[in-house]
């Protein structure tokens, strides 16, 4: 199992007991800011390609737009018995972090190319580097070299590590290797709760995550 429709996952998150102050009767949550690890980008692609899944990733860009705009349980669920008004600001990290980041250029360098010859031998051809007389940045950006979307993981990944609150979903890789990055960081120790969003709501993880197979 694992919850994929981000609505229902917010909706229990808004209902769930230990997430609010003690004593103000579900009027104020411990949360000041919430963090969502998602790329905003790759949500809409997928809903575009119909069926289940793009409409479950179509519902998941229309709930993170409202949450982005008007914070995190503030209308999400209509028939939520929360009483709570204030809405938690939502912040988002990867994407617009990796954008700034500069990697150093590597000196250009002889490459080597295989190439088929006759009898379809193939033997490899060494070619020179290009002279050039344009002066290049001596840095490159994440997006120049084709890996946004991946420094934008890592930064999302480093981001839930450290949050005070984690919560997963049950069957998603990136929050398995969370939970057991910050079970064997000993985050607990150090205040930090883990729940984990399964077919029967929210619980609370105690240790290390189980192990479990990508289907």
């Amino acid at each position: 199992f694992m919850e994929k429709n981000l609505s229902r996952v917010l909706e229990r998150m808004e209902s769930f007991p230990p997430f609010f102050e003690q004593n103000t009767n579900g009027s104020k949550y411990r949360m000041d800011l919430v963090f969502i690890a998602g790329s905003k980008a790759l949500i809409a692609q997928k809903a575009k390609r119909g069926g289940e899944l793009g409409d479950i990733m179509d519902g998941n860009r229309v709930a993170l737009n409202n949450a982005r705009e008007h914070g995190l349980f503030a209308g999400i669920n209509n028939n939520s018995s929360s009483s709570s008004t204030t809405s938690i600001p939502m912040f988002e990290s990867g994407t617009e972090v990796a954008k700034t980041i500069q990697f150093p250029r590597l000196k250009p360098s002889s490459t080597l190319h295989f190439v088929t010859g006759n009898r379809q031998k193939i033997y490899p051809q060494i070619i020179p580097p290009k002279n050039t007389s344009i002066q290049e940045s001596p840095y490159v950006s994440a997006l120049d070299m084709g890996v946004l979307e991946v420094v934008a993981s890592i930064i999302n990944f480093f981001t839930a590590v450290k949050a005070e609150i984690f919560v997963g979903v049950k069957g998603s890789t990136f929050s398995m290797d969370v939970f057991s990055v910050r079970y064997y960081q000993h985050k607990d120790e150090g205040g930090g709760e883990n729940y984990i969003v399964g077919p029967n709501g929210i619980e609370r993880l105690y240790g290390p995550a189980a192990p479990h197979a990508c289907m």
